[in-house]
């Protein structure tokens, strides 16, 4: 998906929860808000053990939000927003 025009950034999800720190490449969205609350059901697979799996379920909520402008990586070059997410349920 490209995001030339249409508003969205390049995004990482970053869960603080669980045990192991995880960050996901989530795609390109549009700049979420701290507070936003979003329904997940993603299964994230640890890039290091294919067969180690994660599954993040329920409503969570951006606790903290950061933007981003890189030019040092390639895979991240350009605006990027980084959401930390936290379960609602915790």
């Amino acid at each position: 998906m490209s995001s030339k025009g249409s508003g969205n950034v390049r995004t990482v999800f970053v869960f603080t929860e669980i045990p192991r720190h995880i960050e996901f490449r989530a795609g390109d969205l549009p700049i979420l808000e701290e507070g936003t609350i979003v329904e997940m059901k993603l299964t994230i697979k640890n890039p290091r053990d294919p067969t180690k799996v994660r599954l993040v379920e329920g409503p969570h909520k951006v606790v903290r939000s950061i933007l981003k402008y890189e030019t040092g990586r390639a895979s991240l070059g350009g605006l990027t927003q980084y959401l930390e997410w936290k379960s609602v349920d915790s």
